[in-house]
């Protein structure tokens, strides 16, 4: 069941590139709308994450190892979303060549696609890795819509 969201990510990529294949300003400009931008890529967390660690997980080294942990995936993330970003912007300028062909922008896209499933994977990995480090009413508590997110 926890690997429902990671199933769906990855057949949701795997539709999106039947339904569009074979119109390469279709595939372009849908790319560029639903994978651009500078969409959140830590989704599966609520915003004040290592807020809630703080005020939920009492034993410092379990904190600190956690805290740790989730910040090592933001900043892999935003490396993630920098390259992402770039590839957006590469297929935006090839979009516009005309002497640009159906296979440039289908291997681009690919590897913008790849790139996405790779962010989306490790973000996902690393949240159910995180997940086995918890107590269940500590995990309860952190993902609960009444966590106090106050600091200590």
């Amino acid at each position: 069941m926890k690997m429902s969201g990671k199933k769906l990510w990855i057949e949701s990529i795997a539709l999106y590139q039947d339904k569009i294949k074979g119109n390469k300003m279709l595939i372009a400009a849908l790319t560029i709308f639903l994978l651009g931008g500078g969409s959140d890529s830590l989704w599966l967390f609520p915003q004040d994450f290592a807020k809630r660690i703080k005020n939920v997980i009492t034993e410092e080294k379990r904190q600190a190892e956690l805290l740790t942990a989730y910040n090592d995936m933001k900043e892999n993330a935003d490396s993630y979303n920098d390259e992402i970003r770039k590839m957006v912007e590469e297929i935006s300028i090839l979009n516009q060549n005309p002497a640009a062909t159906e296979k440039d922008l289908e291997q681009s896209i690919q590897s913008l696609l790849q790139k996405r499933k790779q962010m989306q994977t490790e973000i996902i990995d690393t949240r159910l890795k995180m997940a086995s480090q918890f107590h269940q009413d500590e995990w309860d508590t952190i993902f609960s819509e009444d966590s106090v997110t106050k600091e200590k």
